[in-house]
């Protein structure tokens, strides 16, 4: 890339309109540590390669430069040091057992039982059903 890294081609453009780090946090709303890890190619920083990706693109767009493009470029700039995103590691037994734990937390709060039909729409049902019976009488016996 002649350009430099994504994180140069990003920065200039964003400098070259005169926005700081904090303006493409508040448009994207990207953290502003993501925006400045990107800036610096310090990609560890960020969660997944995934992250990394959605990241450019959005910062890539709002300051108008073509997301997908810079997606590209990354890929590159990237292919010969994998080692610099982070991988997910294999679940550990307890991490799966929390993990566990937490949806079946989830899932009871959930199983909570019906409270039945809010008063308006009791209300919304017994006009509905009066206006049907009005119709019905008009309807068969005029």
């Amino acid at each position: 890339m002649d350009n430099g890294t994504v994180g140069d081609i990003l920065q200039k453009q964003r400098k070259s309109l005169g926005l700081s780090t904090r303006d493409i946090a508040d448009r994207t709303f990207i953290n502003e540590a993501y925006i400045i890890a990107i800036e610096n190619g310090q990609y560890s920083q960020i969660r997944d390669a995934v992250y990394v990706r959605g990241f450019i693109r959005n910062y890539a767009e709002a300051v108008g430069l073509n997301g997908n493009m810079l997606i590209q470029y990354f890929n590159e700039e990237t292919a010969a040091d994998d080692a610099g995103i982070p991988v997910k590691k294999k679940e550990s037994d307890e991490s799966r057992k929390a993990l566990r734990k937490s949806v079946e937390v989830v899932s009871d709060k959930k199983k909570q039982p019906d409270k039945g039909m809010s008063r308006a729409e009791k209300w919304i049902l017994a006009v509905i059903v009066i206006l049907a019976v009005i119709f019905w009488i008009r309807f068969f016996y005029n």
